[in-house]
């Protein structure tokens, strides 16, 4: 069979109409997904590019989710620091009362207070199997600041179990008098402040911390937006090319018809 010769003006609106159909299905894609760069093909090196600034900034927002659980395990140990130095200013109090009084019944009976909450202090700061205020090896926390782990902070963690931050069991109140309630008195006194100390260096950790958070989104969102830069598409232009296209689609099929409707005039003048 041979084939069918078209006419000039058919052969040149098919031609046009073909090429508007291919420009609108492009308008189409970028209008659906918002990008004017959706693969490789459509611009290699701007997709390329786009493609190493996603992964920077995707690196960046796992830099900063591990920041934030560090920052989970520094802000538990200051929660549990607040609790004990709580309780050792209760501790305190009721040493402050046992002094004040000469009655054995109830200097015995602060005494059992005063131990009752010493037991409460001993710490449970446990996030995510760290533990800040653990003499136990392994606690010591390190936060990474960048991708190579150049740039990072090591808080150490601090035995709280010690003299220190933990006064000893009272048991002589009665038998002792004075000087062995000031000695307990003295001992919650100075694991306050010890406690006070060791909640100023942390904070200023999590101070840090939430610094390097704020500028590691930020840094994040530099990259995030230069990726967009170079694929995202101009919604409002394309919407008004996929308009101009489809009266171009519309005003190429009338011409197609004229073209075909000379073809039959001609045809007609045969029969």
């Amino acid at each position: 069979m041979g084939s069918v010769a078209l006419s000039a003006a058919m052969q040149a609106n098919l031609y046009s109409l073909d090429t508007i159909s291919s420009q609108i299905q492009s308008a189409q894609k970028q209008l659906s997904t918002g990008k004017a760069v959706n693969s490789a093909s459509d611009n290699a090196t701007a997709f390329f590019e786009a493609q190493a600034g996603n992964n920077e900034a995707s690196q960046l927002n796992n830099l900063k989710n591990a920041m934030g659980q560090g920052l989970q395990v520094v802000n538990t140990a200051l929660q549990t620091i607040t609790s004990a130095t709580s309780l050792l200013q209760q501790m305190q109090a009721l040493a402050q009362q046992a002094e004040s009084t000469t009655d054995t019944t109830q200097i015995g009976n602060l005494q059992t207070q005063f131990n009752q909450l010493h037991q409460l202090t001993q710490n449970d700061a446990n996030y995510d199997g760290t533990n800040l205020l653990s003499g136990t090896a392994g606690n010591n926390l390190t936060i990474n600041f960048n991708a190579d782990g150049s740039s990072n902070i090591t808080i150490a963690a601090t035995d709280t179990t010690t003299a220190t931050y933990q006064p000893s069991a009272a048991t002589t109140w009665v038998s002792g008098g004075a000087t062995a309630i000031q000695t307990s008195e003295t001992a919650a006194s100075n694991a306050v402040t010890a406690y006070n100390g060791l909640s100023q260096t942390l904070g200023s950790y999590s101070a840090l911390i939430t610094t390097r958070q704020d500028f590691t989104t930020q840094l994040s969102t530099i990259f995030t937006t230069g990726a967009n830069n170079l694929t995202n598409a101009d919604l409002n232009q394309e919407s008004a090319d996929l308009l101009a296209l489809q009266t171009q689609q519309s005003l190429s099929v009338s011409a197609l018809s004229i073209a075909n409707q000379s073809n039959q005039s001609i045809l007609r003048l045969f029969q």
